[in-house]
């Protein structure tokens, strides 16, 4: 069954309870009719659709409701809806305590003697006169039944239009699919739904160039990380083949310095053995004839083989002075050499 909402009694939240009755005695009167439940802490949508739910806002003008800016603001937003769907402009019950100017949308008031919970029978037909003025008699058999369910409507959609989300509308279209409210929540659902969608693309797109761009740069990473992988193994390589090097370069280093004391020692030898041949040399040279020969005449030069001898020695020097590293070619041929020529000169 579709409800339909003829009067919303709006009132400032501290006025609630003479609000119940005024809505009760439309109510009696077969008007179905309901006090608002919002207050300034509810968005302005919410508002918005619970003054378009009514077919008339009727306002409690209070001296709560004339210190209230939120109350007259919403007064003024009630004219603009009413004109725009071309329901009756939105009427005023004035209560005798109310003071200051009347808010634009409130042009049309009642004067009444309103208290704080109750009215008078008189207020009531006032107010029920007023409401059949611009509404007609009432078309509902069972006013107070369809208002109550309206009510309970009308506090779910004000926690509804606070959440604000498709989700909420939509366990709310679930619930009240023909409610008076229901045309406000599917086209605030629609309207809250495309911007959470086009929000969430977004999202997904921006989270996409990150993802691209964080896969970039590990790719490079790893490109960088492999390049200098593989300058350090290069680079490890090379520091052993230099190690390698140096050791070959040391062991050849030792080698040739056992090699040249080696060849120290040999020339030590060598030179001491040419002293010593040199000296039996000389001495053969000055030794005296042997008994019952004629005596030996005085040489004024050394003998062929003496000079060969000598010859032999200075050549040696020669070229061990030139090339000390063929001491060991040499030398053993030399000595041989020596050896034979000392054999056929010495007795």
């Amino acid at each position: 069954m579709t409800l339909t909402l003829d009067v919303l009694v709006f009132h400032d939240p501290a006025d609630h309870a003479l609000a119940t009755t005024v809505a009760a005695a439309l109510q009696t009167a077969g008007y179905v009719a309901v006090p608002d439940t919002l207050d300034n802490t509810h968005a302005d949508h919410a508002t918005d659709a619970t003054l378009g739910a009514a077919r008339l806002t009727l306002f409690l003008w209070t001296r709560n409701a004339a210190q209230s800016k939120w109350v007259q603001d919403v007064a003024n937003r009630a004219e603009e809806q009413s004109a725009q769907k071309g329901w009756p402009r939105p009427l005023g019950v004035r209560s005798d305590d109310a003071s200051g100017p009347l808010p634009a949308g409130l042009r049309d008031t009642i004067p009444v003697d309103l208290h704080a919970d109750h009215m008078t029978a008189g207020d009531s037909q006032t107010i029920t006169q007023a409401v059949r003025d611009r509404l007609g008699p009432p078309e509902q058999a069972d006013a107070a039944q369809q208002a109550q369910a309206i009510s309970e409507e009308l506090r779910a959609f004000g926690i509804v239009a606070d959440i604000d989300t498709p989700k909420a509308y939509d366990a709310f279209l679930s619930r009240f699919p023909d409610g008076v409210a229901s045309a406000h929540a599917n086209t605030r659902r629609t309207a809250v739904r495309e911007p959470a969608q086009e929000a969430a693309h977004n999202q997904i797109r921006v989270l996409s160039d990150q993802l691209a761009t964080a896969q970039e740069k590990r790719v490079t990473a790893e490109a960088r990380l492999a390049r200098s992988a593989r300058k350090l193994q290069q680079e490890r390589e090379e520091a052993l083949r230099l190690s390698k090097q140096v050791l070959d370069a040391k062991r050849q280093a030792d080698a040739a310095q056992q090699r040249l004391k080696r060849h120290e020692q040999t020339i030590a030898a060598l030179k001491q053995n040419q002293a010593t041949l040199m000296k039996r040399i000389r001495t053969t040279e000055s030794v005296s004839p042997p008994v019952g020969h004629a005596p030996m005449v005085e040489k004024t030069t050394p003998s062929p083989a003496t000079l060969k001898l000598r010859a032999m020695l200075a050549d040696y020097r020669v070229a061990f002075d030139r090339s000390p590293f063929l001491v060991p070619v040499v030398i053993p041929a030399t000595i041989a050499t020596v050896i034979f020529t000392l054999a056929r000169i010495l007795p």
